[in-house]
């Protein structure tokens, strides 16, 4: 049974209207796939999330729960009239069951919601001070610069597109399918669409900066024209502007982090401080709002903070103060 069929019979299944021989196809199909199963439960989460029949108050039925087991909870709350059903103190052995079986549900029905990306999706992380290289099922390759993670489904090739979600900085090589088909890249306020191409995309702190070095890429946003981009060109979009913001830059110095490599330009220390924070986790602060608009240009190793902090402290000669993961330049 082809996999088309096979989702449409799930559906139907879904929604009540299959027949004892679209029922028994189903069985015959999970039977004989290792992977049906999966696929079974991707297509009901699909389903799910693209018309909801029930979004759970948790905050709400939690607090509820825990009264039920603290024994807070009168009859008269739990649904019967009182008439029926005189308060009581305790509760009545059978009513019990029904709220010990009506929590369960409701603990499998949450953890599910909360579980369902680690059921159907493989997440990456590179964490602080490491670059992690990553080889997807298709032959594409990822470099994930430190402290940022990218999410792939699980069946990552068992789609229309292939189709990535990432926080944090990474540096793309796509390989190129015979059959077409779409490589994009999800961030938080933009699509990034590929057939085959190299480039770098940085999604943190609400903004999102894409760099092309090979290829060509469009950029999808809401409220925003599609856009083609060109090698060389890096294109940006934050929760604060209203439009794509390009510019010319050279992609060396979005590949140099790859290697270790640190590559400033004309760069404001409050920005450099920005950035040595996202790859080693440290926090950086520069209270003299003067200091933090001077710019820096250079090129410095990036396996060391303490040579790093160095190179910044001789070059604008200032004392730097550190307090566990606070750093203060000044």
């Amino acid at each position: 049974m082809k996999e088309d069929l096979f989702k449409d019979i799930i559906i139907k299944f879904l929604d009540g209207h299959a027949t004892q021989h679209e029922k028994g196809m189903l069985a015959n199909w999970l039977k004989e796939h290792p992977d049906g199963e999966e696929l079974f439960y991707y297509y009901l989460s699909s389903r799910e999330n693209e018309s909801p029949q029930y979004l759970p108050d948790l905050d709400t039925k939690i607090e509820e729960y825990k009264k039920f087991l603290r024994g807070e909870i009168p009859v008269a709350e739990r649904g019967y009239p009182n008439d029926q059903y005189p308060a009581t103190d305790h509760f009545e052995p059978w009513n019990y069951k029904l709220w010990v079986a009506a929590s369960v549900v409701f603990l499998i029905t949450a953890s599910f919601y909360f579980l369902k990306d680690y059921f159907f999706c493989q997440t990456y992380t590179a964490h602080n001070g490491v670059v992690q290289s990553i080889l997807l099922e298709d032959g594409s390759k990822v470099t994930l610069n430190a402290n940022s993670s990218i999410k792939v489904p699980r069946d990552f090739m068992g789609h229309e597109n292939r189709e990535v979600w990432i926080k944090g900085e990474a540096f793309f090589e796509v390989s190129k399918k015979s059959n077409r088909m779409k490589f994009i890249v999800h961030t938080d306020n933009l699509d990034v669409e590929v057939l085959g191409t190299k480039f770098n995309v940085n999604n943190r702190r609400g903004k999102t900066e894409v760099m092309l070095a090979e290829g060509k890429v469009k950029l999808l946003a809401k409220d925003q024209q599609p856009l083609i981009m060109k090698p060389g060109e890096q294109v940006s979009l934050s929760d604060s502007q209203d439009h794509f913001q390009k510019q010319l830059v050279k992609p060396e110095k979005f590949e140099a982090w790859r290697s270790n490599m640190l590559v400033f330009e004309n760069t404001p220390l409050a920005e450099v401080a920005e950035i040595i924070h996202d790859y080693y986790g440290v926090k950086m602060i520069v209270p003299d709002s003067l200091l933090g608009k001077r710019q820096f240009t250079g090129t410095l190793p990036n396996n060391d903070l303490d040579v790093i902090l160095i190179a910044l402290s001789t070059a604008y000669k200032i004392d730097i103060e550190q307090k566990g993961d606070l750093i203060i330049l000044k």
